[in-house]
């Protein structure tokens, strides 16, 4: 084989590895997304979690938004509102217009506490929610606000 036929087949076993680890990768990630979904289907917060992390770590940006409403939401893992932000910031808004990338998924919690909608409904905790969320330019929590603050809510 020549010098150059020899670069032609590294070059080729290279782009075969790099390919072969790059689906490897994007299958890991799929895949503890779905083992993740499925154990947070049947009321298993904690070990949902855990399998969620591993997704979002791996990049999922739906992993990242889901580890932000864990947070938020007390689910399988400590209430913790800045780490419920840092993941909704990893996430991404999902194509919603906002300063703050992490605003449209804050209001939406502000909506799941003020509906009570799988946690106790508690408008203090959805106000707090709606003001973040504001705060970082999304429209609808402003309104939100407003109607809230509006004498016959």
């Amino acid at each position: 084989m020549t010098r150059t036929g020899r670069k032609l087949a590294w070059a080729a076993a290279t782009l075969v590895v790099v390919a072969v680890a790059g689906f490897a990768f994007l299958w890991s990630r799929s895949y503890f997304y779905a083992k993740a979904a499925a154990a947070l289907d049947n009321g298993n917060y904690i070990e949902g979690a855990a399998k969620l992390k591993i997704a979002a770590f791996m990049g999922n940006s739906n992993a990242q938004s889901e580890m932000g409403d864990l947070y938020a939401l007390g689910w399988g893992v400590p209430k913790n509102d800045d780490e419920a932000i840092a993941w909704y910031r990893r996430g991404g808004a999902h194509g919603e217009d906002a300063q703050d990338p992490a605003a449209p998924a804050m209001y939406y919690i502000g909506r799941k506490y003020l509906g009570g909608q799988g946690i106790p409904r508690n408008e203090a905790e959805a106000r707090k929610w709606f003001e973040r969320s504001a705060q970082g330019g999304y429209a609808k929590a402003t309104e939100q606000l407003a109607q809230m603050q509006a004498p016959n809510k």
